[in-house]
């Protein structure tokens, strides 16, 4: 398992506490906008470099979205990874199917779309979560773009551990290893037609033609997409980033903290 996290010996106090927080909602990432937020936060306001931001985004491995609250509806991951503070966000990622939906508050998310998908209690994930790993052409320009559920109508997955170096998930078995050893609610099947029938199904007959692919699934070119791969093989490491982009987060722009002391 990972190295327990010790968040306590590096915490600091002195903040002030503040009764209420007009606009504050605008010193969080804009989930609609994608990754242009994730930019304009964590790397341009706090400080960030690319992969602490990555890191920073794993905070939605616990807890959920709720309509009346933002909006958006789901969980990150499964029932019993949604309690728990590891990894498996970024396992998730990498190991699931999701394709784009409107929720009643007209915002967009990317439902889990594959064989393992299951309801009501769905599993989902955000434009500021998927962009880190995966690109789509945007439908009127053609540009690459990071994916966002807004713009891009199509199924984002990754091929699963193959005989193809550099394919999909081949350099990193360890994930699906950690997944149970499912792909896509499944077991591993061979790359391409056969994988993306199970990590697609949602789309129906059509999950069969390579068209409804966002980018392409044995390489993607998501801005953060090395990173999420090494948080998604090791626990270890995303903790050891986690633990400094928190440090950087629960500090920047003040002065006067003063470290806990045991009484």
């Amino acid at each position: 398992g990972a190295q327990a996290i010790d968040f306590k010996s590096n915490f600091q106090w002195g903040r002030t506490t503040a009764i209420s927080c007009p606009g504050a909602g605008a010193h969080l990432p804009d989930a609609e906008k994608g990754c242009s937020e994730v930019e304009r936060i964590f790397i341009n306001n706090m400080k960030l470099t690319e992969r602490e931001a990555a890191a920073l985004m794993g905070v939605h491995t616990i807890g959920r979205t709720r309509l009346e609250n933002s909006g958006y509806d789901g969980w990150w991951s499964d029932p019993t990874n949604s309690r728990i503070f590891n990894n498996n966000y970024y396992i998730s990622m990498v190991t699931k199917g999701w394709i784009p939906k409107q929720t009643t508050m007209n915002k967009h998310q990317w439902d889990r779309a594959d064989v393992g998908r299951a309801l009501p209690n769905h599993e989902m994930m955000l434009n500021t979560d998927l962009c880190l790993a995966f690109i789509e052409n945007n439908p009127v320009t053609g540009a690459i773009e990071p994916l966002n559920a807004a713009i891009h109508d199509c199924c984002a997955w990754l091929d699963p551990p193959s005989n193809n170096p550099g394919f999909g998930l081949t350099d990193h078995p360890q994930i699906t290893q950690a997944n149970g050893g499912l792909h896509c609610g499944d077991q591993p099947v061979n790359i391409g037609f056969e994988s993306r029938f199970k990590c697609c199904d949602a789309v129906g007959r059509n999950a069969g033609n390579q068209n409804i692919d966002c980018g392409t699934p044995f390489k993607q070119f998501g801005f953060a997409v090395n990173d999420v791969l090494d948080f998604a093989s090791n626990e270890d490491v995303w903790l050891l980033f986690f633990k400094g982009a928190w440090g950087k987060a629960t500090t920047n722009g003040l002065s006067g903290l003063h470290p806990l002391t045991a009484r």
